[in-house]
């Protein structure tokens, strides 16, 4: 059963990626200042955390937000476009800029308040220690 849940989440995880594809493609200047985009996410897990890695080329850290829950990970921020004082003539335009966000379930339950964050070369990286399963207690009854 785990591995058609796998399957399925595969398959979304595609379906998600081709419809963002097509609409960047075929409409590259529909969206409009006040469309989110939504950055590219890799999800792992170790044996002690889920690690959640975003790529926010061009992003600094002062505009990036991040929270959790034990089940799922909101994040959002702004990718600003480069200060130029001289005139720009686009050719292709790709690199989306302006506001995004990305909520993302995640496959373990996490400890919110452990989280820890680093950004190195456009990467985020977000280490979330997964909660451990109580310990079992068997109760007598009286």
């Amino acid at each position: 059963m785990d591995d058609f849940f796998e399957k399925f989440r595969s398959l979304h995880a595609e379906m998600e990626l081709l419809l963002d594809d097509f609409f960047r493609i075929r409409h590259p200047f529909a969206l409009s200042a006040e469309k989110r985009w939504r950055p590219c996410v890799d999800i792992y897990e170790t044996e002690d955390d889920v690690v959640l890695i975003a790529e926010l080329a061009g992003v600094s850290r002062e505009d990036i937000s991040v929270s959790a829950s034990e089940v799922e990970l909101y994040l959002s921020g702004t990718r600003r476009e480069p200060a130029t004082h001289s005139k720009k003539y686009y050719h292709s335009m790709e690199i989306r800029t302006g506001p995004f966000e990305k909520l993302t379930r995640l496959p373990r339950r996490v400890d919110p308040d452990r989280i820890a964050i680093t950004l190195e070369n456009g990467l985020l990286k977000i280490r979330l220690p997964k909660v451990k399963r109580p310990k079992e207690v068997i109760v007598e009854i009286e």
